[in-house]
């Protein structure tokens, strides 16, 4: 278990709070700077310390307000010890962002046990053990904003990620559930669903789908956080699919099926 935190924190501000997972790279560091960028104290958290060092100091070194916490979150103990330091040292947050994720990009006889507890684990189970820790004093103050970013996949499956598919359709349905279960206590639960984006995960994936980058995810989330809702999605073509799957469900899935090696995740050539 790793867990790192940044030093020079200030345990209040009068600047909106916003906590960010898998912040080094992809969706995340796009985030990370955007909400950074845009006035907000955002905290950073992810495996790569070193990455979001870097990305903090220069942040900070052009008048943002940013910290980093290193820490592995599919270490349920490490999850919660980084929750509960981020509330010790700089308050409840006003908004959670939980992006963190894993893709084994396998098709399911080759994706081993290992493979599906991981994706599992990081894409399902840690956004709720950072739950137990962030949303009672949430509740308690009346006000809060959790947004998980999904996937298309969790919505409309396609070929070779059936256990990545499976466990972004679990926290989908969590999130649903929870923004039910707490509307009455002011918090919202919101969920972005992107479709195939130009990040590390799918750098080596040849895939007949556009890819749209990791900035137009960002921009999304930060337009969530302000405008709260279910199952958003970027690109005309990722609401399409999203609209085609709650209209005409069998005929998208037959669709998909016959299409199935055009959109198969593959690896690329080395």
């Amino acid at each position: 278990m790793r867990l790192r935190k940044s030093g020079g924190v200030r345990k209040k501000q009068e600047t909106s709070c916003v906590v960010i997972t898998g912040a080094s790279s992809g969706i995340g560091e796009a985030t990370f700077r955007l909400f950074a960028q845009r006035g907000f104290k955002t905290i950073g958290v992810a495996r790569r310390g070193e990455l979001l060092k870097k990305f903090s100091e220069e942040l900070n070194q052009s008048g943002c307000q940013s910290s980093w916490y290193e820490c592995d979150l599919s270490d349920q103990q490490a999850s919660v010890d980084v929750s509960e330091r981020i509330l010790a040292e700089h308050g409840t947050p006003d908004g959670v962002i939980f992006n963190a994720g894993f893709s084994a990009n396998k098709p399911f006889e080759k994706n081993f046990p290992t493979d599906r507890m991981d994706e599992i684990t990081l894409n399902y189970l840690s956004p709720t053990w950072l739950l137990d820790v962030f949303l009672p004093p949430a509740k308690a103050r009346g006000s809060g904003h959790f947004i998980a970013v999904g996937s298309l996949a969790a919505s409309t499956s396609f070929p070779g990620n059936a256990t990545y598919a499976a466990s972004k359709a679990a926290l989908a349905a969590l999130w649903q559930s929870l923004e039910h279960e707490y509307f009455r206590d002011g918090l919202s639960f919101s969920t972005v669903l992107p479709g195939l984006i130009q990040t590390e995960m799918s750098r080596d994936m040849n895939a007949w789908l556009p890819r749209r980058s990791a900035q137009s995810v960002a921009e999304l989330i930060f337009e969530t956080l302000h405008k709260p809702g279910m199952a958003k999605t970027n690109g005309l073509e990722n609401q399409a699919i999203l609209a085609m799957t709650r209209l005409f469900p069998e005929t998208t899935q037959s669709v998909v099926t016959q299409i199935q090696s055009l959109l198969a995740p593959r690896k690329g050539k080395s």
